[in-house]
């Protein structure tokens, strides 16, 4: 066995940047036949048929090739239909037949918006499943070092190595931006996060992945931070599956972890409303005690990434009864919901979490199992949820006493106060 075989852990934690597919010829083609092999090579035929359209200079040949590829990728119903909003679908159709009617220069952002779409969820699920694989790791293990090396970036670069908050974060009575770009890039893929399986040779995708972080932190009074993030892909739509997580009737089929979540304030103080709720769960009820803690909830909406924000956020700002049987806890956590097509989406679950806090029996194990648990548990559940509100035409109860009744209450009620067009940008976080 080689060096390498035997050292895998530490080189398959290494950050290998997505754009890195396109630039090393011996990365793409591997990448491209693991995509076929699960027959998911959609998306990435198309992001290389627009980098040959990039490149080509003739006016004619890129109105041909525009054609060539709203017959094969964009059009509904096409030999290799790609994953897309129907919304951008259309607008990049109805752009297309303009240009190639009028036979005029296709503007450089015509795919600009469906490519977007594409790469971001090739990069988040796909190529992240890929650095799982063992075919990529015996793809690296026939290269050596200088090819990991080539396509990498050192353990230092993580991106989550920055990310600490102090208690003074944990003591205000809304949510702001620096805690959504927190939850945002702890959606992004990083060198920090270890897959709690791996795929096995030849498998099939999976609906579902969990991860922790490989690092640990230490908050400001000593108590240890651990992170983790969930991801699935459900049957229904971004729209419905965020009225599956925010409507209380249905909250315990995918957070069983809870205890108690009863809203007591509602405030619109900051730039975002926020329900206020005291919130009880237990990780893993023989082994940990009950947490509690005072909860703030948002719905967001990001233009750029087109997906709904479910952001969440414990404070200390509000007053409430301790329960003398539970440790008080700090963590936020938030569901980011990118819409695949109409009826497809994925979801992305990340946790910031305080724990080893005394009296609270926890530890990296049990924080480990919890989450592993956690994972399955809560992506039946979505589907349960989605399945329920489906038989009644997801329509929402009368008084059903949950943060989000209708997608136009969300847009009046959530939608940040500074414009409809709103991003937030990790990188000056």
């Amino acid at each position: 066995m080689s060096w390498i075989k035997r050292n895998r852990i530490s080189i398959t934690n290494r950050f290998i940047p997505f754009e890195n597919v396109f630039s090393n010829q011996v990365l793409r083609d591997h990448f491209y036949s693991f995509l076929k092999r699960s027959f998911n090579d959609d998306g990435f035929s198309f992001l290389l048929a627009k980098e040959k359209y990039d490149a080509e200079a003739n006016v004619e040949k890129k109105l041909e090739m525009l054609h060539d590829m709203l017959d094969t990728y964009i059009k509904e119903g096409c030999q290799r239909e790609v994953n897309v909003d129907a919304k951008s679908r259309r607008d990049a159709e109805g752009a297309i037949n303009e240009c190639i009617l009028k036979k005029t220069p296709p503007p450089d952002s015509l795919l600009e918006e469906i490519s977007e779409i594409i790469f971001r969820e090739l990069r988040n699920d796909s190529f992240a499943r890929y650095q799982r694989s063992e075919g990529f790791l015996d793809l690296i293990d026939s290269q050596g070092l200088d090819f990991i090396n080539s396509i990498s970036h050192k353990e230092g670069d993580s991106q989550t190595a920055s990310i600490l908050f102090s208690s003074q974060d944990f003591n205000q009575k809304t949510i702001n931006d620096s805690d959504i770009k927190l939850i945002f890039r702890l959606c992004e893929d990083s060198a920090d996060w270890v897959a709690m399986r791996r795929s096995k040779k030849g498998e099939v995708e999976r609906d579902l992945f969990s991860y922790v972080s490989k690092s640990v932190f230490r908050a400001s009074d000593g108590t240890q931070i651990k992170l983790a993030k969930l991801t699935g892909i459900v049957p229904y739509s971004a729209e419905q599956t965020l009225h599956a997580l925010v409507r209380k009737d249905l909250r315990k089929l995918w957070d069983s972890n809870e205890v108690r979540n009863n809203a007591f304030a509602y405030n619109s103080e900051g730039d975002y409303s926020v329900t206020v709720q005291d919130y009880a769960m237990t990780l893993i009820p023989v082994l940990m005690k009950k947490r509690q803690a005072i909860k703030m909830s948002t719905v967001l909406y990001d233009t750029n990434r087109k997906c709904f924000l479910y952001a969440c956020k414990t404070t200390e700002a509000f007053q409430f009864e301790q329960d003398p049987k539970a440790v008080q806890m700090h963590f936020y956590f938030g569901v980011a919901i990118y819409n695949i097509s109409e009826s497809r989406c994925r979801y992305v679950y990340t946790l910031y979490y305080q724990y080893g806090k005394p009296g609270s029996h926890d530890s990296e194990f049990t924080f480990r199992l919890s989450m592993k648990q956690k994972s399955k548990a809560m992506h039946e559940g979505i589907i349960k949820a989605c399945d329920i509100q489906k038989k009644n035409d997801f329509k929402r109860p009368e008084n059903s006493n949950s943060a989000l009744e209708t997608l136009d209450d969300f847009k009046k009620k959530y939608l940040s106060t500074t414009g409809s067009q709103k991003t937030w940008d990790i990188e000056d976080l």
